[in-house]
């Protein structure tokens, strides 16, 4: 791989990241949800704190829901520009497999399946396609 086609596929991974962290904080969010908290009754906390758990896990969850809420904002415009960016190729096979490898995550042998093409086949295209698109990636955001 050429540095010209690894800066490609950086620049065409860029927002994976995110999309695990957004796995990862709606992991955590169902895990908040099935948390049981015990019944919160001031007067008997011996020494009491003033703090109702229940009211601190709702607050922790929709801040968590926010952040959630933010990751996937920028994860759609990020796919929207990659989107863009790949529809500059005229090649449709070459357009196909970028969308489908990093707008869909899908493996190199879910690739080959759908354009009936050998894994080593699709990856050959594959870095074709990225040779082909580097022309095209904003300059400033080729990492």
């Amino acid at each position: 791989m050429t540095d010209t086609q690894y800066n490609s596929k950086v620049w065409l991974m860029r927002m994976w990241d995110h999309e695990d962290e957004i796995k990862e904080y709606r992991k955590r969010a169902e895990d908040m949800l099935g948390a049981k908290i015990p019944a919160y009754d001031a007067e008997k906390i011996p020494g009491g704190a003033d703090t109702n758990p229940t009211e601190t896990k709702n607050i922790e969850y929709a801040s968590l829901m926010f952040e959630i809420e933010k990751k996937e904002n920028e994860l759609y415009s990020e796919n929207i520009l990659t989107y863009n960016v790949i529809q500059n190729l005229e090649d449709p096979k070459l357009r196909g497999i970028l969308y489908a490898k990093y707008v869909n995550r899908k493996t190199w042998k879910q690739i080959g399946n759908d354009f009936h093409y050998g894994e080593s086949r699709i990856k050959d295209l594959h870095l074709v396609a990225l040779t082909l698109i580097s022309k095209f990636i904003p300059k400033g955001d080729n990492k």
